[in-house]
């Protein structure tokens, strides 16, 4: 039996006019750093043998990569609902109700 090795990525550091913000599926893109991290992750990927990659379908997950991929939208992050692009500060003075409930039970929460 031949073993497999499984390897898991995080996309590189996106924009900054997106940090400390909610982003699950917005798209957002990836800083000159971010890019630099990607190019990274391809060097690895592209030393490994027999390697298939697959990754979401946003843009951040494959931007860098040159190796053949298959994009799945089912890898995606969670959606953040109305909160996707906003900080806690927003959120908290937006949905008041919404954002009381989640830090009494985030596991219970549902976007």
């Amino acid at each position: 039996m031949k073993i497999k090795t499984i390897y898991l990525f995080r996309h590189g550091e996106i924009e900054p006019r997106y940090k400390e913000k909610y982003i699950g599926h917005f798209d957002a893109g990836l800083s000159f750093n971010g890019i630099q991290q990607n190019k990274k992750i391809d060097k690895f990927i592209k030393k490994l043998k027999d390697c298939v990659v697959v990754t979401s379908d946003l843009k951040r997950t494959y931007t860098g990569i040159s190796k053949k991929l298959s994009k799945s939208r089912d890898l995606r992050e969670i959606s953040f609902g109305q909160w996707e692009c906003r900080s806690w500060k927003e959120v908290i003075k937006k949905y008041r109700k919404e954002s009381a409930s989640y830090l009494k039970g985030p596991e219970n929460f549902t976007f």
